[in-house]
C-alpha cells in the first residue's frame, strides 16, 4: 500500500510489501494455517534549520513483520506477530545531524517486539446472529534514545525506559435478518 501524510509538513510517500501464504488451506483439514510478511522501508526527511545552512535529518526506521495465524476450528484463532524495527537507523541520522563525537553516547538497538492474539467466534443460541470475542497482547519496548555517556544533564534528559506491556479486548456482534445486516 502506499499512505501520504498530506499536511505539508512531511508529504512523503511511504511503502508497505506484504505477503500472505496459506500454509495449510481449509479445504485440506478442518483447521488453517496462514504466514504473513509486511517490510516498509525506512524513510528519510530534511528539515531547514532556522539559521543555518545545513538542514536537520529525521528518519524513520525500516520495520519488517512476520506472522502466523491459525484456525483452529469453526470457534477459535489465534495469531502471534513479531515486529523488527531497526531503530539504529534513527541513531545513525542522529549522528549525521550532530556530529560523530557528540552523538556516539546515544544508542537506540534495533528490537523484536512480539505480540499474541486469540479470537473465539459463535452463534447465539437464539439464532438472531454471531459474537466474536478478542483478546491480545503487545510487548511494546521503549522506543527511546539512551545516554550512555558521563553528562549528568544528558543522563537525566534521556533516563533509560523499561518495555511496556499493551493488553486489548475486544468483541463484535453481526446479525442478518431478509438481506439486512447489522453489525
Amino acid at each position: 500500500g502506499v499512505d501520504t501524510n498530506g499536511d505539508g509538513l512531511f508529504d512523503v510517500v511511504r511503502l508497505s510489501f506484504g505477503a500472505l501464504v496459506d500454509l495449510m488451506p481449509a479445504a485440506a483439514s478442518s483447521s488453517d494455517f496462514k504466514l504473513g510478511l509486511t517490510f516498509q522501508p525506512g524513510v528519510d526527511w530534511s528539515l531547514a534549520r532556522p539559521g543555518s545552512a545545513t538542514p536537520v535529518e529525521i528518519r524513520r526506521p525500516t520495520l519488517g513483520s512476520l506472522g502466523l495465524a491459525w484456525r483452529a476450528n469453526n470457534t477459535w484463532r489465534f495469531a502471534a506477530q513479531g515486529d523488527y524495527v531497526r531503530f539504529n537507523e534513527v541513531v545513525d541520522a542522529l549522528r549525521r545531524n550532530v556530529g560523530e563525537p557528540a552523538g556516539r553516547d546515544f544508542s537506540l538497538p534495533n528490537v523484536v517486539e512480539p505480540r499474541a492474539g486469540a479470537e473465539f467466534g459463535a452463534p447465539l443460541r437464539c439464532g438472531c446472529g454471531t459474537v466474536k470475542l478478542r483478546a491480545g497482547v503487545y510487548y511494546r519496548s521503549p522506543g527511546t534514545l539512551r545516554y550512555e555517556g558521563a553528562d549528568p544533564t544528558l543522563q537525566d534528559a534521556f533516563p533509560v525506559r523499561s518495555w511496556r506491556a499493551a493488553l486489548t479486548l475486544g468483541g463484535s456482534f453481526f446479525a442478518e435478518h431478509f438481506g439486512k445486516a447489522l453489525r
